[in-house]
C-alpha cells in the first residue's frame, strides 16, 4: 500500500511554502483568476462569510488529468486549505478513480470554523459524489493513514463500499465492517515489501466495475 513515511521531509518541503505568507499569497493570486466556485456542489457545506471553496483544472503539468481544490479566505487573501487531486485510469477495476495528493490545511486558529469537518465533506459530498471511486495516494504519512482510517469508518456508516486493493496482483478485498478496518490495517500499511502496491478504496459502486 501507500508508503508509510516516518520521516516526512519531502512531504513537508512540498507544502511548507504554504505556511509562508508571501508564497501563500502567490498561490492565492495564481488560483483566484482561474477558479470556479464549487461550494454549492458540496452537500452540507456552509462556509462563514469571506470564504470560497474553489476548483482549478489542469493548471499543473503532472502528466495526468488533475485539479486543485482550495479554500480561499478573501478577507485575509490566504489559501487555508489546499488539495491536489489526480484522475487515473485503472483497467483492472474498470473505473477512473481519483486520488487526493497530500492535503494541506493552515494551523491558524482564526480559520478553524471554516475548516471544521471540511476534509470529510469534500471527500464524501464532492469527490465520491462526482467520481464514484476514491483511492489512497501511494505516499502516506501517519496523519494520512489516520485520515483514511477515519474515512473508511465513515464510509461504512454511509453504506459505501470499502476495499483493499493490490495493484500488482489485481486482488480486491472487501472491508465489510468496522472490525475489518483494524484487521486490514497491517495488510494495507504494515508490510514494507508490499506498501507501494496496496491501496485503500472507497466507492459508490461495486468493484471491479462490471
Amino acid at each position: 500500500m501507500p508508503l508509510h513515511l516516518e520521516k516526512i521531509d519531502k512531504i513537508a518541503a512540498d507544502f511548507s511554502h504554504l505556511n509562508e505568507s508571501k508564497r501563500n499569497l502567490d498561490l492565492y493570486d495564481a488560483l483566484n483568476p482561474l477558479a470556479s466556485e464549487i461550494v454549492k456542489d458540496v452537500d452540507e457545506l456552509i462556509l462563514p462569510p469571506g470564504y470560497r471553496l474553489v476548483r482549478v483544472d489542469n493548471r499543473l503539468d503532472l502528466g495526468k488529468i488533475n485539479f486543485e481544490l482550495a479554500l480561499l479566505c478573501d478577507i485575509t487573501h490566504e489559501v487555508v486549505y489546499y488539495n491536489k487531486v489526480m484522475v487515473t485510469n485503472d483497467v483492472e477495476l474498470n473505473c477512473r478513480p481519483v486520488s487526493q495528493v497530500l492535503i494541506w490545511r493552515t494551523k491558524k486558529p482564526q480559520h478553524n470554523a471554516a475548516l471544521t469537518g471540511l476534509a470529510s465533506k469534500i471527500f464524501f459530498h464532492y469527490l465520491i459524489k462526482s467520481y464514484d471511486v476514491v483511492v489512497s495516494d501511494v505516499n502516506q504519512t501517519t496523519e494520512g493513514m489516520s485520515f483514511w482510517q477515519a474515512r473508511m469508518y465513515e464510509a461504512l456508516q454511509y453504506r459505501l463500499y470499502v476495499y483493499g486493493y493490490d495493484v500488482m496482483s489485481g486482488e480486491v478485498r472487501q472491508i465489510s465492517n468496522e472490525d475489518d478496518v483494524g484487521y486490514y490495517q497491517s495488510w494495507l500499511w504494515g508490510h514494507a515489501e508490499h506498501y507501494m502496491n496496496r491501496l485503500a478504496i472507497i466507492s459508490k459502486i461495486t468493484l471491479p466495475n462490471k
